[in-house]
């Protein structure tokens, strides 16, 4: 992010707004949860001041089995290997760590697993992290009119489901292999 100059940033910025504007109209909030977005956080913070980054931890298993058994249309090739998950997770908790120390008043963390357990605790929680621009979206995400692209797309007019955690334990025998690899994934959450 040091490189870039103001022109760049703004050139970036606006891009990326009318694309969001073009895709849904007069929406005022937008949520990117794609798999990539998190090695542009700091172009993000540059080109929108005060953006909150919403940084989910979750144990690495379940992350690495989620990501398994996805069938992802285009761009997520390493989903498809244990030992490239593995490793792509690695780098996404390391580029993570960074964007947290170079902007910390703009960095959350939301534990899944305490998330899916009590989830209008941890809604309240975050609403109040975010300020009032949060509260509303965060308890009518259900009826919320939106353009959803997402692997989970069909999980959004569900109740917030437990049984996603911990299901990696069912898989323990078959991810022992890696365990090594996995192990240092634990410091993260």
């Amino acid at each position: 992010t040091d490189a870039l100059n103001s022109e760049d940033v703004f050139t970036f910025g606006n891009y990326y707004r009318n694309g969001l504007k073009h895709l849904k109209p007069g929406s005022k909030i937008a949520v990117d949860k794609g798999v990539t977005i998190f090695r542009a956080v700091g172009l993000f913070q540059l080109a929108f001041a005060d953006l909150p980054i919403i940084q989910i931890k979750r144990d690495p298993r379940d992350t690495i089995l989620s990501n398994f058994k996805a069938f992802f249309t285009t761009g997520q090739h390493y989903c498809y290997n244990i030992a490239s998950i593995i490793e792509y997770l690695h780098f996404y908790l390391e580029t993570i760590r960074i964007w947290q120390e170079r902007f910390p008043e703009s960095c959350y963390t939301l534990n899944y697993d305490n998330y899916v357990q009590e989830p209008v605790k941890n809604n309240h929680e975050l609403a109040a992290w975010l300020g009032n621009g949060g509260n509303n979206y965060l308890f009518s995400f259900r009826s919320a009119e939106r353009l959803v692209h997402t692997a989970s797309a069909n999980q959004l007019g569900e109740q917030v489901r437990t049984s996603s955690s911990g299901r990696a334990q069912a898989y323990a025998p078959y991810l022992k292999e890696w365990e090594a690899q996995i192990e240092p994934l634990y410091e993260y959450i």
